[in-house]
């Protein structure tokens, strides 16, 4: 079992209580998740929000606590830092949706509601509009449904290299097209204002200055990548 917080505003300052009980409560794995701005989160923005500054602030002092732990003989890894360790030290796919060059929202994953509608992804259920439903399964099949413009224009939303041509690491990386639409009110993302976007390449960055920080660094990156 994997427990899935969202760090939230509230969460910013206990980064180090939040990894130890994480470890108090025997988990491998931590996923620091920022907050969306979808759903009852645009209401309460101002209490659950902040600036990618800060939520890669908060990133950082983790990930500089959990290789601390690591060093220290305590194994539990950053998901999205193992998402990403994957792919630029194996060269594999780790499935995650987001990161996949298009979204993988609509081919790896679908969201099926009650009444037959069929959304891409739960982000997308999330906007409360029809921008992104694919259409019904209870009334079209599912070839009928790859086949919808809704899921074309998606794809075309989150072909990376589109939007952001001069990244070093836009083979590895991915955008959500529901979110950067939730967030400019535009199809065609700023994706130099995304705050994923942001957010993803800090991460990058990141990650290679620890491998060339210390070979103890890689060697411990090297082992969250396995099976």
């Amino acid at each position: 079992m994997t427990l899935l917080p969202t760090i939230t505003k509230g969460s910013l300052k206990y980064f180090k209580e939040i990894i130890d009980e994480y470890v108090r409560m025997g988990q491998s794995d931590i996923p620091l998740r920022p907050v969306n701005k979808l759903g009852n989160a645009c209401i309460n923005w101002k209490d659950l929000g902040y600036t990618a500054d800060e939520f890669m602030n908060f990133y950082k002092k983790s990930m500089d606590y959990i290789l601390k732990l690591n060093r220290d003989g305590i194994f539990i890894r950053e998901r999205m830092a193992s998402v990403i360790l994957q792919k630029i030290l194996c060269g594999r796919d780790a499935g995650y949706v987001e990161m996949m060059n298009p979204c993988g929202a609509g081919r790896a994953q679908i969201v099926y509601m009650p009444r037959g509608e069929c959304f891409p992804c739960d982000e997308a259920r999330m906007l409360g509009t029809e921008e992104f439903l694919l259409g019904n399964i209870l009334k079209q099949n599912y070839e009928e449904l790859m086949k919808s413009e809704n899921l074309l224009y998606l794809l075309e939303m989150s072909v990376t290299n589109l939007w952001d041509g001069n990244s070093a690491f836009f083979p590895w990386t991915g955008t959500c097209p529901v979110l950067n639409y939730s967030l400019e009110k535009n199809f065609v993302p700023k994706i130099q204002c995304s705050f994923m976007h942001k957010i993803y390449n800090f991460q990058f960055n990141y990650i290679f200055e620890k491998i060339l920080e210390s070979k103890k660094n890689l060697e411990i990156f090297e082992y969250w990548t396995k099976e």
